[in-house]
């Protein structure tokens, strides 16, 4: 359920012209991966690099993935991911 700021929607909207876009969360996401980030199977984001230096609009594309639909955070690694979904439990 969309639940971001109309902060964040207008900064999506001036950065991507988010509102006209067909896919919703296709533009923002299509552009982290041209800056190399890898998109988890479980919505995930992991670093270009372990020492890639996140930028402003990077972190704010990825905050307003996270408000808006849902999506994870972000990971150094694929180490540091696989070691956090070996630790995930599942309650039923």
């Amino acid at each position: 359920m969309p639940s971001t700021s109309q902060e964040m929607l207008d900064w999506a909207n001036k950065e991507f012209d988010y509102s006209n876009q067909e896919c919703g969360a296709g533009v923002i996401e299509r552009w982290l991966k041209s800056q190399g980030y890898t998109l988890t199977t479980d919505w995930h984001w992991i670093l270009p690099d372990p020492l890639h230096r996140i930028t402003k609009k990077e972190r704010l594309a990825v905050l307003f993935l996270c408000e808006e639909w849902d999506y994870g955070f972000i990971f150094i690694n694929q180490r540091q991911y696989d070691n956090w979904r070996s630790r995930s439990v599942i309650c039923l």
